[in-house]
């Protein structure tokens, strides 16, 4: 099976530094796993995240389709042109996208977007219930899937310079984080915690007891 992996980062140098060990895995959304279940990943040149970027990444897609058995995005920015070729009967390859978000925007969302999908994984419930209300028709081909941390990257006291020994929790993630929050949960409730972030996400009034902090290396 040959997958085309989508992403509004570079998947390339992801799936490199999985291999090598210093980028933890769940960041691929599960592609660092299908070489081993047999696939060939194909992976579009990255332009950059932006919409024209996007619009070109697709494009390029869709010139490759006799290329492709599937298309798998991690991210559900990447494929709104593709969906609507899809609708449309000009894109041959069925799609599969990780749904982060609330199904939104002229141009990533609506009715075309939903039905041109053979398959949405969503990480959020509510999203789904939201979708579900707006299109009835997205719970055919969806699903919610749990997700979390790369425990085994994040299970080495070397690595991360963290003071704990024994379980503790892990937060790792950038975009519109509430740190400050589970900062405070945790010294509040003496929940030993890692968080890994940004510099504009980072919780203040640390209690190095209970919480110790990582920069963003590993998003």
């Amino acid at each position: 099976m040959r997958i085309a992996v989508l992403n509004d980062y570079s998947m390339t140098e992801a799936l490199r530094l999985v291999k090598q060990g210093q980028y933890p895995a769940h960041h691929t959304w599960g592609a660092s796993h299908f070489e081993r279940l047999g696939a060939q990943l194909i992976v579009p040149m990255f332009r950059g995240a932006g919409l024209w970027d996007s619009l070109r990444t697709q494009l390029e897609v869709y010139w490759r389709q006799r290329e492709l058995d599937v298309v798998y995005a991690a991210c559900q920015s990447e494929t709104w042109l593709l969906a609507r070729l899809r609708c449309l009967r000009l894109f041959r390859c069925p799609i599969v996208a990780v749904i982060h978000h609330p199904i939104q925007g002229r141009l990533r969302g609506g009715r075309m977007f939903v039905k041109g999908h053979d398959r949405l994984l969503f990480l959020s419930r509510r999203a789904c219930e939201d979708a579900s209300r707006d299109w009835p028709d997205v719970k055919q081909h969806s699903k919610v899937i749990s997700w979390g941390v790369d425990l085994d990257f994040y299970d080495q006291q070397g690595r991360w310079n963290h003071p704990y020994g024994e379980a503790f929790f892990v937060s790792a993630g950038k975009a519109n984080r509430d740190h400050q929050t589970l900062a405070d949960c945790a010294a509040a409730g003496q929940h030993k915690t890692l968080i890994v972030c940004s510099a504009d996400t980072r919780p203040s009034g640390i209690d190095a007891d209970w919480v110790s902090l990582v920069g963003d290396r590993s998003g």
